[in-house]
């Protein structure tokens, strides 16, 4: 066939070998030879270090005495000769289109490996068409430092595909008729490679990653990962996060289960569990797992902050995949999720959006374990002198979430639940439809529109809006309810907490500090009064300053975004906390009025 151009080529390809490779996690080699054996067919999958050949009967003195290198055998279909080397000494050679956003690259093993397997990577494989089986080695050549497949001397001359050598031929497991065995040799050739790059890893961190990377793992697949014990290697299997999601435990089990389905059709699952089990948020694609996030930041987002809840609540969400117009694709990496769709072409994940829909739909079970567990101590009620001052000042800016009673809503609510009633129609704005609703379509009490609060289980239907004021509440906690470091943070407004919330942590050592201080001026007996005093003080601040900082919303060079983001983050309103000259006269005014002028010490 002619044609009138010259196809593009590629040299130096160690470059990108080298490129991918650091662009890639530390455990992706892991994850793409599980990959490549489960697109193969494979049912059974076993990764181990090369001495046990399959057989957990295999000494574990005799490892330790020799090199545990790592092997990774499965009983998938297999590869040809012809096929084998076109597979792995091409970029793109497994017939896959290199760049498809949801193809796995034909890339992913080879880059993965080879920068720190330079003496070999060496791949067996066996199909019912050739028993005999055939042996390619991939290495990196010393004296050029490129990439290729190693040509051995055969009786027919030089040539890189050939029959399994003895030497590595002996640890094809028993039960690989047909399939495929990778073996790694390191960098010189003794490096311990089941033990990782760095040779500081061990089956049951292999056995983690993996169960951390895929969510499930196919019932017919039979992935397993061999463990070291005192006198024996132990055939462990892996199952997935999935099943440790639901599993019943000694010390926990699963309370209950759900999901939300978001209106972009993202589904958040959400898993609530007994006991500390070590909750997380994350992202499934094509049942791997994406974006791991601990951090109470994240939690906050999707109105759950307490520390305890957050250590036995997972949640997962999964975004529809990319059609080419929307929905979510790996990056080249495949160590993130890109998102198609929005404004952002190839943006992150929109956690933000969806922590605020997750909010305001808050699963009752979760919701009554936040409501548990937030349960305060005194000092986290407004000063109503400062609540009318804000009102004032700022009242006209802040809206908060409220339930206006309409046939057609979405909530239940209690009418009687109203304490914050508008005056007029132009009071309330509807938060999904900006028409203006009718007298005949919502309920009326004395000529105003009838607002609850807070959804409950049983009453009116009610549509969500936003009205004026109602401001956040303060709330209590301590230093494990935020990231490291952290002192204080600010929730959006929910369905639940219609003003926002601002917490503070009680143990933060200033405010430990300051409590001490004026403590030691007054009697003992009067240590909670004092106390309640001050963290009402710095409560009253931080609220003013969170209400304050609305003013920049309708900034050009601000916006919401930037304001939530920067202004009212962790670090900012942490540092809000710290040398308060004002809010010391405020307690010292306060606790003379109540409890007389404080002692000199």
């Amino acid at each position: 066939m002619t044609t009138n151009m010259t196809p593009m080529g590629v040299s130096n390809i160690e470059h990108l070998v080298e490129r991918a490779y650091r662009e890639s996690g530390p455990h992706q080699y892991l994850r793409e030879l599980v990959v490549n054996s489960r697109e193969a067919g494979a049912t059974r999958i076993e990764i181990m270090p090369a001495c046990t050949g399959g057989d957990p009967r295999a000494s574990v003195d005799e490892l330790r005495t020799g090199v545990q290198r790592l092997v990774v055998a499965d009983n998938g279909r297999g590869m040809d000769p012809d096929d084998l080397l076109d597979y792995l000494n091409n970029i793109g050679g497994s017939g896959k289109i290199v760049g498809g956003e949801h193809e796995n690259f034909g890339i992913g093993a080879k880059t993965s490996l080879l920068p720190w397997n330079h003496a070999g990577m060496v791949v067996m494989s066996w199909t019912t068409s050739n028993p005999e089986g055939a042996m390619v080695q991939l290495f990196r050549c010393p004296r050029t430092g490129m990439y290729g497949a190693k040509k051995f001397d055969t009786v027919d001359g030089f040539d890189d595909v050939v029959r399994p050598l003895p030497e590595f031929a002996v640890f094809r497991p028993v039960w690989v008729v047909h399939g495929t065995v990778v073996l790694c040799l390191g960098n010189t050739g003794v490096e311990h490679t089941y033990l990782g790059k760095d040779e500081d890893e061990s089956g049951s961190s292999i056995e983690t990653c993996l169960n951390k990377r895929f969510w499930v793992i196919p019932t017919l697949v039979d992935l397993c990962v061999y463990t070291e014990e005192p006198d024996r290697w132990i055939r462990r299997k892996v199952t997935g996060s999935a099943y440790h999601a639901e599993i019943t435990l000694k010390d926990s089990s699963l309370l209950s289960k759900g999901t939300v389905v978001l209106t972009d059709r993202t589904e958040i699952d959400w898993y609530l569990r007994t006991g500390d089990t070590g909750g997380y948020i994350a992202a499934v694609y094509k049942e791997e797992i994406y974006d791991t996030n601990r951090h109470a930041g994240r939690y906050r987002l999707f109105g759950v902050s307490p520390a305890q809840v957050r250590k036995n609540l997972t949640l997962i969400a999964r975004p529809p995949i990319s059609d080419g117009r929307s929905g979510v694709y790996p990056d080249n990496a495949r160590n993130s999720l890109k998102i198609r769709g929005t404004k952002q072409v190839g943006g992150q994940l929109p956690w933000e959006e969806w922590g605020q829909e997750f909010s305001d739909r808050l699963p009752e079970e979760i919701d009554d374990a936040v409501r548990k567990a937030s349960a305060t101590p005194s000092g986290d009620t407004l000063d109503p002198a400062m609540c009318r001052r804000l009102g004032d000042l700022f009242g006209a800016r802040w809206n908060s979430n409220k339930f206006l009673v309409q046939p057609t809503g979405e909530h239940i609510v209690d009418p009687s639940d109203s304490t914050s009633k508008p005056t007029s129609y132009n009071a309330v704005r509807q938060s999904n439809n900006t028409t203006k609703p009718t007298a005949t379509s919502i309920a009326i009490r004395n000529g105003i529109p009838v607002l609850a609060v807070r959804p409950v289980p049983i009453g009116m239907k009610a549509q969500s809006v936003k009205a004026k004021g109602g401001f956040p509440k303060v709330e209590w906690c301590l230093l494990e309810d935020f990231d490291d470091g952290m002192a204080a943070a600010y929730n959006n407004p929910t369905v639940t907490d219609p003003g926002g919330v601002v917490r503070i942590a009680r143990d933060f050592k200033p405010l430990a500090e300051v409590r001490q201080y004026w403590q030691a001026r007054y009697t003992a007996r009067d240590e909670d009064v004092v106390s309640d005093i001050v963290n009402g003080a710095y409560g009253d601040a931080m609220v003013a300053r969170v209400v304050h900082s609305e003013t920049f919303v309708s900034h050009a060079e601000w916006g919401r975004t930037r304001v939530d983001k920067e202004l009212r983050s962790e670090a900012s309103l942490t540092m809000s906390l710290l040398g308060l000259v004002s809010e010391h006269d405020i307690i010292k005014n306060k606790l003379a009025n109540r409890l007389g002028s404080a002692r000199v010490v």
